[in-house]
């Protein structure tokens, strides 16, 4: 809702089939995903399989609690962008709008 109310369209989903599935109406503009998701599956895993069904590098940010130096490698390994937890909106929403912009 929040991301509605500063004039973005969001789209959730809640796991890698659900995000391939909402593919079909075209390619995102940028994906937001936390670090670590259900199951064990780590984000940078998820958008890299997002990215190839959409055949490009979508920008990519990472909104996490988890910054420890081998998840921060693979989100950097990626291309992603890391907003750590807890984090003030105003910082986020600069970060959205400099990832749209790219």
């Amino acid at each position: 809702m929040m991301l509605e109310d500063w004039g973005y369209r969001a789209i959730v989903a809640h796991d890698a089939g659900e995000g391939l599935l909402q593919l079909a109406d075209g390619p995102p503009d940028l994906l937001i995903c936390d670090y670590l998701l259900a199951g064990g599956v780590t984000g940078p895993r998820v958008v890299a399989e997002l990215r190839r069904a959409c055949g490009r590098a979508v920008p990519a940010l990472f909104i996490t609690g988890i910054i420890d130096a081998a998840s921060l490698a693979e989100i950097a390994a990626i291309g992603g962008i890391v907003v750590a937890k807890p984090f003030k909106l105003p910082r986020l929403r600069r970060t959205i709008a400099a990832l749209l912009k790219a």
